[in-house]
């Protein structure tokens, strides 16, 4: 009707194809004409950096604390089984490098082989040695480690201490310095006739020496716990361990600055290239003209930085007590804010100590003894319940997440060094950080040779320091025995805090380095090591050798009067 209307014939529009017959005709005659395209649809959008940056770290919190849970409930049932074959700490250290293995299992699969991936880069330590200088050094030293030693301080058997107070010294300051000069002088004399393959200097052996040559109290303490050890014998132990891993820290400062000075001299000297990690070994001075210095700086700085760091925990600690007594929370009865006050105030003094260039384990283990024996009874009887509880919560979750970070960044080191060097082609297309990891930062002939030179060096300064003791000012009823000194000899772990010092060593540019790359990574493999290997071949060992030779006790000194309500 619209078409006659128009002035259109009826049978034109009878005689009209429809359109499937032309465009049936179209397709056997004609090329069809184009279609227009259809507009295309908004892309999606985006995640924001914010939302991605909370998504990642919401991913990386669940992981750490998924594997926080493993490792207390490993620790749970190890000590409900009584498993002796191997410590928790040691444990803990294989499902930290367990998991770490896995995930880099995970990151081979879905980045095509190379090594890296969301899994992977989220527990590698070892991405960079920027992440090693301000990640793990800081997490160790300020985040895990003050727990330890504040409620080590907090529960000290103080009358006990005190009273080896001279004979922990004499550990302490004398022993660490036999032992880092005997492993110096072996690890030198090593280098100079080829048995290894780093060519260190005798300074940078003075700081491998004062690394690892000192015992360290985070993994001492977890092994004298559960082995019913003696109070003269954990007092003696755990004394020198504490005291003596401050002072080990002293001479490592002295002997990273003396370091530095030696690497710029010998760039400076030969305009050499700052990334260089070879340098001729003609430059480096002779031991001779290294001791003298060292020696001299050393001992102003302990007679500066020992009784400074003491003051400072013991006045932190009589502050707290003041602070308990004037604010008159006795009578309020608010343990949370009693509390809050004495951890935040026992931080302070190790923070405080380390920007003043002193002893942060000397101030914050002086000041949890102070407060222990003056600002405790200041506290609410609801305090004083809850406060041996909430330091013991927090040191033995400290103990695990750092027993778990040394296992992964064990099996790091390992994949990085096998992938490195055996898979080069896969990692030509990954972005690597500006020092390579390869196989070459392991030297496992200086790996043993460490070992047997620390148990030689521990030898020679727990047996005759001891005779020393025993004939010049202890009493007949207080000798050391010849059984205690043989546990003491064998019981010197190492733990993180060599690791944490370890991997100040590289640099995250040419300035910040103290020597050549690559003798900085063979002394964090070999820290690393040495500290796995002592914790799972010494430290399950100790118990045994206490009972064997019929020193342990019935109840360990925690328990027998080493808490809060101890002497």
């Amino acid at each position: 009707a619209a078409g006659v209307e128009q002035g259109v014939d009826r049978n034109s529009l009878e005689r009209m194809p429809m359109p499937f017959e032309v465009l049936h005709r179209s397709k056997k005659h004609h090329r069809p004409y184009p279609s227009p395209a259809p507009p295309p649809l908004p892309p999606p959008p985006l995640p924001s950096a914010e939302e991605g940056g909370r998504r990642s770290a919401a991913l990386s919190i669940s992981v750490v604390s998924t594997l926080l849970l493993c490792g207390l409930l490993l620790r749970h049932y190890m000590e409900q089984g009584q498993v002796t074959v191997i410590t928790t700490a040691g444990a803990c250290m294989l499902l930290g490098a367990v998991v770490n293995g896995l995930s880099w299992a995970v990151a081979f699969l879905l980045s095509s082989g190379d090594g890296h991936g969301p899994l992977g880069s989220m527990y590698s330590v070892n991405a960079g040695p920027e992440l090693l200088h301000t990640s793990v050094h800081d997490i160790i030293y300020f985040g895990l480690l003050p727990p330890i030693i504040f409620e080590a301080g907090f529960v000290m058997r103080k009358r006990s201490f005190f009273a080896n107070f001279i004979t922990i010294m004499v550990y302490s300051v004398g022993g660490t310095l036999i032992s880092v000069l005997f492993t110096a002088g072996t690890l030198y004399s090593l280098s100079v006739n080829g048995f290894i393959t780093a060519d260190f200097s005798f300074t940078e052996c003075l700081l491998f020496g004062s690394i690892i040559a000192a015992t360290d109290p985070v993994a001492t303490l977890s092994t004298l716990k559960s082995s019913g050890t003696p109070p003269l014998l954990y007092d003696l132990i755990f004394g020198e361990s504490a005291l003596n891993d401050a002072f080990s820290i002293v001479l490592f400062n002295i002997f990273r600055t003396l370091c530095a000075e030696e690497w710029r001299a010998k760039r400076a000297q030969l305009h050499l290239d700052p990334h260089d990690s070879h340098p001729p070994p003609a430059l480096d001075p002779p031991w001779y003209e290294v001791v003298p210095p060292a020696m001299g700086r050393m001992s102003v700085d302990l007679l500066r930085i020992l009784p400074l760091s003491l003051a400072l925990g013991v006045g932190v600690g009589l502050f707290a007590s003041a602070a308990t007594n004037r604010l008159g929370m006795r009578e309020q009865s608010r343990s949370h804010a009693e509390l809050s006050l004495v951890l935040v105030t026992a931080m302070l003094s190790y923070t405080i100590a380390d920007e003043a260039k002193l002893s942060g384990i000397y101030s914050l283990f002086f000041a949890g003894i102070t407060m222990r024996h003056y600002a405790f009874y200041n506290l609410s009887g609801a305090a004083q319940a809850t406060a041996g509880t909430l330091f013991a919560t927090l040191s033995e979750m400290s103990d695990i997440a750092i027993s778990l970070i040394l296992g992964v960044a064990f099996f790091d080191y390992v994949a990085h060094g096998f992938l490195n060097q055996f898979r080069p082609s896969r990692l030509e297309a990954v972005e690597q950080p500006r020092h390579q990891w390869g196989g070459d930062a392991w030297d496992f002939a200086l790996i043993g040779y460490s070992a047997l030179a620390l148990l030689a060096g521990r030898a020679l300064n727990t047996f005759p320091l001891t005779s020393l003791a025993n004939r010049c000012y202890r009493r007949a009823s207080e000798r050391i025995g010849c059984g205690m000194q043989a546990v003491m000899w064998w019981s010197g772990l190492r733990g993180p805090i060599s690791f944490a010092l370890a991997v100040t060593l590289v640099g995250s540019d040419a300035d910040d380095e103290v020597m050549p790359a690559q003798r900085a990574q063979i002394m964090i493999t070999t820290t690393l090591s040495i500290v796995i290997g002592t914790n799972l071949l010494l430290a399950p060992a100790t118990a045994p050798l206490i009972r064997a030779l019929k020193l342990s006790r019935a109840a360990p000194p925690a328990e027998a009067g080493g808490g809060p309500g101890g002497a």
